[in-house]
Formats: C-alpha cells, sequence, structure tokens
C-alpha cells in the first residue's frame, strides 16, 4: 500500500462497517420483530417486481432476518464477507423492486442501489484488521473475514 496509512485505512473499514451495519440492524429489526404482518408487506414489496407470487412472508422474513443479522455481523467484524454478500442481495433486489415501481424517481432507490455498491466493497475486500473475526482464532485469516 505505498503511500497509504495502513491503520487509517483498516480504521476506515470499521467506521464502514459499525455505520453501515448498524444501520441495517436498526431498519431490519422492527420489521423482523414486527411479525407475520410486516414480513409480507417487505416479501411482498421485494419479490413483487420479479414475478414472484408465492411466499411473500417467507421472503419478507429472510430479508429482515438478513438485514438484521447481517448488520450486526457486518458492525462486529465477523463472518464480514458472507454478510456483505447476503446484504449486498437484499440491498440489490430492494433498489430492483423500487426502480419497477410505477412512481419510481432516483430518491426512491439510491438509498439501496448506495448500499448495494459498500456492500459489494466490503464482500471484495473483508472487513478489515479491526473486526471480532481477528481477534477469534479459527476465523483469523479465513477469505470469508
Amino acid at each position: 500500500m505505498a503511500g497509504t496509512d495502513a491503520g487509517a485505512l483498516h480504521v476506515g473499514f470499521l467506521i464502514v462497517r459499525l455505520g453501515v451495519g448498524m444501520i441495517f440492524v436498526v431498519h431490519g429489526y422492527p420489521i423482523l420483530s414486527g411479525g407475520t404482518g410486516q414480513w409480507t408487506q417487505l416479501g411482498n414489496k421485494l419479490v413483487e417486481p420479479l414475478g414472484v407470487s408465492a411466499g411473500d412472508g417467507l421472503w419478507g422474513f429472510l430479508a429482515a432476518a438478513g438485514m438484521t443479522v447481517g448488520g450486526l455481523f457486518a458492525a462486529l467484524g465477523l463472518l464480514v464477507r458472507p454478510s456483505a454478500l447476503l446484504l449486498l442481495l437484499v440491498t440489490s433486489l430492494w433498489a430492483y423492486a423500487e426502480m419497477h415501481r410505477l412512481t419510481a424517481s432516483l430518491e426512491h432507490y439510491y438509498f439501496p442501489l448506495s448500499m448495494a455498491i459498500v456492500f459489494a466493497g466490503l464482500l471484495i475486500a473483508g472487513g478489515g484488521d479491526y473486526s471480532i473475526g481477528r481477534a477469534v482464532k479459527p476465523l483469523d485469516g479465513k477469505w470469508y473475514q
């Protein structure tokens, strides 16, 4: 890393992971704890543009759980790459769904699209040195950190 302070780079990863991870915990937990009505509403919103008409509650539950658990794991720096992949899928589907609504405008899908880009970066780069995954010896140095 010529010309770059490696410590600053890893502090940057920490800040991104904590900030974005906690945004998704705060966003996903109320939906996850909201029960089947919330799950069905979210699932319908996400999969209807794909032509899927069954299992709205299941899809909504999976998305809410992915946002909550994936966000928490990303924030902690635990299993960062699998968490980033999960969140990349959820945010990409969210952006796609927003783009295909009749009233879609940039203001409706810029947030999920921006977050998809962040999670793509974390998927490639990993969580950095300042993470719980580095402190757990069996996980340290593994591809999924």
